[in-house]
């Protein structure tokens, strides 16, 4: 740019500035552009001006600056000055003193010098206080600068007063407004300003109307002392605490607080001791308040429930006393004497700032004049408490009262028929609705019937009398009545269905409370019959009772009277006088087409001959009934009268050899010879020392026997009975006897006695002891539904051989057997055992569904019903526990169990990969356990002879979830050619519970072939390659290695040919041995 003064100036582009184009517009040939031209200047600051290691002075003090000059400008500085002057302010006037100047050289362009240091002594003359330096450069504008305003800065200081100086600041509260009588608390500090120590004075701390301190007027509420306060120090003053007096105005106030107020410290200002800080006073009230005032409804009838809810507010900041509310009804919003008081509570105190919720408040409108009214709540009616509101003490709703009634009427009416005959019976529906706006009251619904369609309670036949329940508004209850049409002339009639005919219920419309239906009766007519006439039993003895069915029905369409249906007895099917009355029944009523069944007992009596017979019925049998149909009245049955006998059938005893003081038990069988039944008797046992019955034998049981069939056999219940200790050695006999009063009539009484002989024989005599010898159960826990082991030995430990027995075992909550209680699993027959002889066995059982998780009991009894006889009876019994879980379980399982390569004929020293999948298909999550890979001559896992090839951690797996795990083993030397098994074992160290502890091993059966090597190829270093011939893999062996391991020598193979079945090792030449 040339050189020039600045400001704005504009760019003129002239194009064909010479005019030497001809061209159709030359206005177009310029363009221009405004541009400012700016006058590089300097432009001096001051920069980190500071008083170093103190601000506050004593006269005399040495005052130490430090500050940086620099330009800022874009051209270099010219030389200048630097004044500082004193001043009581930061704003530079001609009263402030000249300390001193600097000289200023040139300064280049965005350069400064730096840390210039500067001393000045305080002189006496100077007043304690706050000062200020201000540093001026270039006052008197030598340098024409870039900025002219901001050659200017200051900084304070404070001189130190030579006597002390206190001052309180920093007052403050805990709150800013406080109660009558309560606490507040006050921190502040005290400050000594000047340079002389203070000894002890006091502030005083007052409660003053205004800012304005006056000690007559104010009210001292509390004096701090303070001991000693040195020269610059100050004290502070926390958690002050003072009490507003009673008595005390609600308003605004001052906490004054004044120090040395009996100037008892000369200082160097005494105007400043003195601080304030405004709080507000505050004069607890309760203030009472109603609000969510909610009603369920606004249209309310007479008598109606009002269901509502509000709260009751302590809006102050003092607890109520106690008063009262009360619930109106008034016919404005305002409470007067006039309003109507529905209910008066007592209302409780009421902490400040809670509430008393009341919900579900219920009150009954009065009986009043309908329309609208107001629904009041009034707090504290006559102001027992004084409240900071007391115009809040109401609430009110309006409503509408109105006068309601019900209204019944019946509906759906359903007749099943409209053509009767007399007596006939006929099923109504209908349908009684309450129509109105209220509940209805209880009343009756009847049915009459009409010769016409005019209603006459007086001249109507009533039918039927139903009880209606109270109805809400819209309700219905359905009724089905039952009746019978009357014995009335033939013709046209009118049921009337009438509800409320005695004006019970007060209702809307009176005139809807009728329902008529037309029906038509004709002529009837009666016609009894017998049918379904059988006999439970046709073959029944003398003196019992023959039990006869039978059905009555009237054929006609008329109402048939009560009547006789009498039976008899006869020696053919045709009615006689001289036939035997066995009984009667009076059959009532009966209706058109209707039918009657029934049931009758007839004793056969004593008298007559055994052999047939007839039984023969007669329906209206004192014929007081007119028929259409007079022959159809009777029907007969067959009966055989016949013979019976009973005797006794395989009888036995056990044992037969037994030693005093043992058990004997008793089975028979009862058999009931003739063709009719027996009839009620009992069978007796006696132990007698003979085959005959006399009366020094022992009654030992006695069992009623309920009635035998003909032919029938009754298999009795073991009886046991224990010899007596007294009993000597010898032959003795159980005599049983049936009927032995001779109560039932039979065709042989000579077969009812039977005797049973046993030995007694003295105690040392040969006989066997059987025990449990040993017993074990797996597994210990089991969940519902599992299945459990028992393995047990029984031994013949006596002098003698036992006979067979039975082995029970029982499923008990307990280890106490208990017949009664105890479910019965399952039980085990053996054979006969000689002296000394051991059985072995062992038994599965599934634990039922139904059990609760817990501990339980096996009990497994030999000779439960001790049919044996043995040294000692009291160790025939064992009982193992198990834990019982409902619990979920998990529950693993080896899946898709195979192996690469797929051909099971494998050489020894192959390496195979196995595949399989781990499944947990229980109910719940598994921990982590091991898979173990073993090699099995058999098909059994034994730890203690198969090979562990590999393992592998299965981690946790959810319910149903897959973990799919892979290996890779060995198959280890082998001299002979032989079947092996590969063994997969999943929890192989058995740390899960599972639902199923036996479907953790998967097996696949393999044969392995042993290396087929070529010993000695090099008979130096026994240098041999197997298997050969070789599939796929083989291995090398070498012996003496001298130069390198085998590892390294391996890595040196160059090459492998294959020619004619021939494999050729090829290595690097400084290799080859």
């Amino acid at each position: 740019m040339p050189d020039t003064t600045e400001g704005i100036y504009y760019l003129i582009l002239i194009n064909d500035f010479l005019s030497e184009i001809d061209s159709e517009n030359n206005e177009n040939n310029i363009q221009f552009y405004q541009i400012y031209i700016n006058i590089p200047k300097s432009d001096l600051v001051i920069q980190n001006l500071e008083i170093l290691y103190n601000t506050n002075f004593l006269p005399a003090d040495e005052v130490h600056l430090s500050f940086d000059i620099k330009n800022i400008g874009f051209i270099n500085s010219e030389i200048t000055n630097l004044k500082y002057f004193l001043s009581e302010d930061n704003i530079y006037d001609d009263n402030d003193i000249l300390i001193d100047s600097l000289e200023v050289p040139v300064i280049n362009s965005n350069e400064f010098i730096s840390s210039i240091n500067q001393f000045f002594t305080i002189t006496e003359v100077i007043n304690s206080g706050v000062h200020y330096l201000i540093f001026i450069l270039d006052k008197e504008n030598s340098l024409n600068e870039e900025n002219e305003n901001n050659n200017i800065d200051f900084v304070e200081f404070y001189i130190i007063p030579t006597n002390p100086d206190i001052v309180i600041q920093n007052v403050n509260t805990n709150n800013d407004t406080i109660n009558v009588n309560e606490n507040i608390l006050i921190n502040y500090e005290i400050v000594n300003q000047g340079s002389t120590n203070v000894e002890s004075f006091k502030t005083s701390i007052y409660l003053s109307e205004d800012e304005n301190f006056e000690e007559d007027l104010d009210i001292i509420l509390l004096d701090v002392e303070t001991d000693i306060l040195n020269a610059q120090d100050t004290a502070f003053y926390n958690d002050i605490e003072i009490t507003i007096p009673n008595g005390t105005i609600e308003g605004d106030y001052y906490i004054i607080l004044k120090t040395d107020n009996e100037n008892v410290i000369i200082e160097s200002d005494e105007e400043n001791n003195l601080s304030f800080y405004e709080i507000f006073v505050n004069e607890p009230k309760a203030d009472l308040n109603i609000e969510n005032f909610i009603l369920n409804n606004e249209e309310y009838f007479l008598g109606e429930e009002i269901n509502f809810s509000f709260e009751i507010q302590n809006l102050g900041d003092l607890e109520s006393g106690i008063t009262n509310f009360v619930y109106c009804l008034s016919q404005d919003s305002l409470f007067d004497d006039e309003d109507l008081i529905l209910n008066d509570f007592a209302l409780q105190v009421i902490e400040e700032n809670d509430y008393i919720f009341f919900e579900n408040e219920i009150i009954n409108i009065p009986e009043s004049d309908t329309g609208n009214y107001y629904l009041l709540i009034v707090l504290d009616e006559n102001e027992n408490i004084t409240e900071e509101n007391e115009n809040n003490n109401s609430a009110f709703y309006q409503i509408h009262i109105s006068e309601l009634f019900s209204d019944l009427i019946i509906e759906n009416v359903n007749l099943d028929n409209e053509i009767f005959y007399n007596g006939d019976n006929f099923n109504l529906s209908c349908n009684v609705k309450n129509i109105g706006d209220i509940v209805s009251d209880t009343t009756y619904l009847k049915m009459y019937i009409s010769q016409n369609n005019i209603f006459d309670e007086n001249d109507d036949i009533l039918l039927n009398n139903v009880f209606v329940d109270s109805l809400q508004k819209d309700s219905i209850l359905f009724y089905e009545i039952n009746s019978n049409i009357p014995e009335i002339n033939a013709g046209n009639y009118y049921l009337f269905l009438v509800v409320d005919n005695d004006n019970f219920v007060e209702e809307e419309n009176e005139n809807n409370n009728l329902y008529l239906i037309s029906i038509s009766i004709l002529e009837s007519t009666k016609d009894l019959t017998l049918s379904n006439f059988f006999l439970e039993n046709s073959n029944v003895s003398l003196g019992e009772y023959a039990n006869v069915n039978y059905t009555i029905k009237n054929l006609g369409n008329g109402l048939v009277p009560n009547n006789l249906l009498a039976f008899y007895l006869s020696e053919d099917n045709e009615f006689s006088n001289s036939d035997i009355p066995m009984g009667s029944v009076t059959i009532e009523n009966l209706y058109a087409y209707g039918e009657e069944e029934g049931e009758i007992n007839l004793m056969m009596p004593s008298f007559i001959n055994v052999g047939d017979w007839k039984i023969i019925a007669i329906v209206d049998a004192n014929e007081q009934v007119e028929e259409t149909n007079e022959e159809n009245n009777s029907e007969y049955l067959d009966i055989l009268i016949d013979e019976i006998d009973l005797k006794i059938i395989n009888a036995l005893v056990t044992p037969t050899d037994l030693s005093a003081g043992q058990t004997i038990y008793i089975n028979c069988e009862l058999n009931n010879d003739g063709n009719t039944n027996s009839g009620n008797t009992n069978l007796k046992y006696y132990f007698s020392e003979n085959a005959s019955l006399d009366e020094n034998d022992l009654l030992i049981h006695q069992k009623d026997i309920d009635n035998l069939e003909a032919e029938e056999v009754l298999e009795m219940n073991i009886v046991n009975f224990d010899i007596p200790e007294t009993t000597l050695n010898g032959d003795y006999f159980i005599l049983l006897i049936i009927d032995h009063e001779n109560e039932i009539s039979e065709s042989n009484e000579n077969n009812n006695f039977l005797s049973l002989e046993f030995t007694v024989l003295d105690e040392t005599s040969q006989i066997p002891n059987l025990i449990f010898n040993s017993y074990s159960l797996f597994p210990n826990e089991i969940n519902i539904g599992g299945e459990i082991n028992i393995n047990f030995e029984i031994a013949n430990y006596g002098i003698g051989e036992s006979y067979a027995s039975d082995i029970q075992f029982y499923l008990s909550n307990n280890f106490i057997f208990e017949n009664e209680t105890d479910i019965l699993l399952d039980e085990l027959s053996i054979n006969s055992l000689g002296v000394n002889e051991i059985f072995n066995s062992g038994i599965n059982f599934t634990i039922p569904l139904n059990l609760d998780s817990g501990v339980w009991f096996i009990i497994a009894i030999i000779d439960i019903e001790n049919q044996i006889i043995e040294s000692n009876e009291s160790d025939n019994m064992f009982f193992v526990s198990f834990h019982l879980s409902t619990t979920t379980l998990p529950d693993l399982e080896i899946q898709n169990f195979y192996f690469t390569p797929s051909n099971e004929e494998i050489y020894a020293n192959e390496k195979i990969e196995i595949f399989c999948d781990i499944k947990n298909i229980g109910d719940t999550i598994s921990e982590n356990c091991l898979l173990i890979y073993y090699l099995s001559k058999d098909n059994i896992l034994d730890f203690s002879e198969d090979i562990e090839v590999a393992a592998d951690l299965v981690s946790k797996l959810n319910n149903d979830s897959i973990s799919k795990e892979n290996t890779e083993i060995a198959i280890p030397y082998l001299d002979e050619e032989s079947d092996w098994y590969l063994i997969l074992f999943v929890d192989a160290n058995e740390e899960i519970r599972e639902l199923n502890e036996k479907n953790n091993i998967l097996l696949k059966k393999i044969h392995i072939f042993p290396p087929d090597a070529i010993e000695n190829i090099n008979s130096k270093f026994n240098f041999s390659v197997y298997p050969n011939p070789s599939n796929s893999y083989f291995s090398i062996e070498l012996e003496n290695m001298m130069l390198l391991e085998e590892k390294l020598f391996l890595k040196k193979l160059l090459k492998i040919l294959i020619k004619k079945n021939s494999i050729f090792l090829i290595f690097k030449r400084e290799y080859i041995i």
